[in-house]
């Protein structure tokens, strides 16, 4: 499964590894439970979708990981699948400008 809409660095990338427990962290933090909304499949077959935990023990407030993972600078808004996401891609764009502007992870200052 691919989160709808976001490109993150495989393992062997550069922050690979933290956008790896970036997403573990987050969906530790809701108690290991999510909502997957899916799309549809990518062209390896893979379910695209958009996943959802809580923001935390005690709450029903939900959080939207691909747009926590963009807003972290750990994933690119991915545009060629982004418009087939429920929820569109506009709000993945602001996400990445959000990181782009403050620098933070993909788009540190090197």
């Amino acid at each position: 499964m691919r989160l709808c809409g976001i490109d993150a660095p495989a393992l062997g990338q550069p922050i690979g590894n933290d956008a790896r427990e970036k997403l573990r962290s987050l969906i530790y933090a809701a108690g290991n439970q999510v909502i997957l909304v899916p799309s549809e499949r990518d062209q390896n077959g893979q379910l695209l979708a958009e996943v959802f935990v809580t923001a935390g023990k005690g709450t029903e407030e939900e959080k939207l990981l691909n747009y926590e993972m963009v807003q972290a600078g750990m994933a690119r808004h991915y545009k060629e699948y982004s418009d087939r996401c429920p929820n569109g891609g506009e709000i993945l764009a602001e996400a990445e400008q959000e990181a782009k502007a403050k620098h933070l992870g993909l788009w540190t200052k090197r």
